[in-house]
């Protein structure tokens, strides 16, 4: 590996526990000066907003479940008539409705206001907001992917709740650990620092 320019410091905020920890520790400890830092936050396993990420998730794989996404991609490329979305959309209200394991949450509450919208709106008027519906779909498929990422590796650390100290083997010693909380009571993240030996 090509060593380039040393630093006396390297951070990383939510970063460092998405790649591969051994990659990431050796080229950490090669772009340090010795004596230098490496400083991170990263996500912890068990916070408030993974409990709520959990809740979430759970609610998009029913939406998935119901073919929610499946068929606003199907009227956006004109391959479902709108008569037959409106059919859809109909159906799924009730289901949304009579489903009592899915809270009334935000995202809930967003997808029962688009079905109502839809079910009070004329084919044209539907037509006119297109983008706004593309729009709908394209930030809930992101938002969906964001949840899935954080999940993944925040289940990956619980897995392994040590394994920051694989940067050891790249001469990055532990010299402090603290708990981040937002607001003096919210559990948002670890902070790790590290030194160059």
């Amino acid at each position: 590996m090509e060593l380039g320019r040393r630093f006396d410091l390297v951070t990383s905020q939510y970063g460092v526990e998405y790649t591969d920890w051994d990659k990431a520790g050796e080229r950490i400890s090669a772009h340090l000066k010795p004596g230098g830092y490496f400083q991170i936050i990263t996500h912890a396993p068990d916070t408030d907003i993974t409990h709520y990420m959990k809740q979430e998730r759970f609610e998009y794989d029913s939406l998935k479940r119901l073919e929610f996404f499946i068929q606003v991609k199907l009227v956006l490329s004109q391959q479902l008539k709108y008569s037959d979305f409106k059919r859809y959309v109909k159906k799924l209200t009730k289901q949304l409705k009579a489903n009592s394991k899915l809270k009334r949450s935000p995202l809930i509450i967003g997808v029962m206001n688009f079905c109502n919208h839809t079910l009070n709106t004329s084919e044209d008027q539907f037509n006119a907001e297109r983008n706004m519906l593309s729009n709908f779909y394209i930030d809930h498929l992101s938002a969906y992917q964001r949840l899935v990422d954080i999940l993944t590796v925040s289940e990956r650390i619980e897995a392994n709740p040590a394994w920051y100290q694989i940067f050891s083997r790249y001469h990055l010693d532990l010299v402090e650990r603290q708990e981040i909380y937002q607001h003096a009571e919210h559990l948002a993240g670890i902070g790790l620092l590290f030194k160059r030996n």
